[in-house]
């Protein structure tokens, strides 16, 4: 019986049912039905679908999630691995603090970076949610609080499947940019201010070094893709709001602060960043020091934050040009991303950061 597969034709109910036990233990499914996810809930690459049970087996949930890997992430493998994000489920999942949906199947092939995942189905516990909603202040507070508590416990920590980049790849990372600037500018060209376009042709020059800035040293692990759509939140009796973390697809080793600076500029409205940011990053910087982080002073974190923006302008060119995302997850980076990137890199002094910057390097 096949352990991975790319299409949804290929999942039949004896699959299910010979796969369900190794968590539980008599499993049986006799039929089950494929409901899909909507726009706002869909994945950027491959296949996830809720899977919805006819079993006669007690203690077996109604519906699951299954996630397959695209057969196509070639083009955008800066972010995403299905390979890296089934190691997660497999060796560190359970032993995290963080919240996570429960794995009932974990099918790996590391050679193709082929993966299938049977995962809880959170949506009877959390509200509906969009990608581009905004975070009120106690979600984004929860939200930093506890990713700072994960990065405190893998902090200047060897693991040997989490991926690490190499020198090489920021550059191919700058080569990559500049070929899909204009593409990019094609689609989205018309909805950006004057300003962004400069500041984006500039950063051509220079992406290298700001990606080598942020991913390449051993300083932690990070999610990698910390934003509200991949974070659903938990009204708990005796934990107040509790997010669960989901799509572990890009982890990787890198600075920290690189996940409080996309959820930011992701996540939360231009006006409660501007007002907040620094607030949230002492907090974030402080629960670090209460876990034994003592090495790290708030000025670099505060440095490595504003570097760290400077990638979600990298990250939306790279996969906009790139040409293979779903057209209307293009459209959504397009249409509703755009004014929060640009307010938070408008924001910064980018001459003076890439001075800065430069010197680091």
């Amino acid at each position: 019986m096949l352990k991975v597969f790319t299409h949804l034709d290929q999942i039949t109910a004896e699959w299910l049912t010979v796969n369900l036990r190794d968590v539980i233990k008599n499993a049986h499914i006799l039929s089950f039905k494929i409901q899909r996810l909507t726009n706002k809930q869909e994945s950027v690459t491959g296949e996830v679908v809720r899977l919805i049970l006819n079993s006669d087996t007690a203690g077996l949930p109604q519906t699951l999630i299954i996630k397959i890997a695209s057969a196509n992430t070639t083009n955008i493998n800066y972010i995403y691995s299905y390979a890296t994000e089934a190691q997660f489920y497999d060796k560190i999942a359970d032993e995290i603090e963080l919240r996570t949906p429960r794995c009932y199947y974990n099918g790996i092939d590391l050679e193709s970076d082929k993966s299938i995942l049977l995962l809880e189905d959170m949506t009877p516990h959390v509200s509906n949610h969009d990608n581009w909603d905004d975070c009120s202040i106690t979600e984004a507070e929860a939200a930093i609080q506890h990713i700072a508590k994960f990065h405190a416990t893998y902090w200047e920590k060897s693991i040997s499947w989490v991926r690490q980049f190499k020198s090489v790849e920021f550059n191919q990372f700058q080569t990559s940019y500049l070929e899909r600037w204009s593409p990019f500018l094609e689609k989205c060209g018309d909805k950006l201010p004057a300003k962004i376009k400069e500041i984006g042709e500039k950063l051509g020059k220079d992406i290298n070094l700001v990606l080598n800035h942020i991913f390449g040293s051993k300083k932690t692990v990070v999610h990698g893709d910390y934003h509200r759509g991949n974070l659903l939140f938990l009204d708990t009796l005796n934990d107040g709001i509790l997010p669960v973390v989901i799509d572990w697809q890009a982890l990787k080793f890198g600075c920290g602060v690189f996940d409080v600076a996309f959820f930011l500029n992701s996540s939360v409205s231009p006006q409660v960043r501007q007002s907040q940011e620094k607030k949230l990053l002492r907090m974030y910087h402080q629960i670090l020091v209460e876990n034994g982080i003592y090495n790290y002073s708030f000025e670099q974190c505060w440095f490595d934050y504003q570097v760290s923006l400077l990638e979600s302008l990298f990250r939306i060119v790279y996969l906009v040009g790139s040409g293979v995302l779903k057209p209307e997850i293009e459209q959504s980076y397009c249409n509703f991303g755009w004014h929060r990137i640009c307010a938070s890199i408008i924001d910064l002094n980018i001459n003076e950061l890439l001075i800065q910057l430069k010197r680091y390097n």
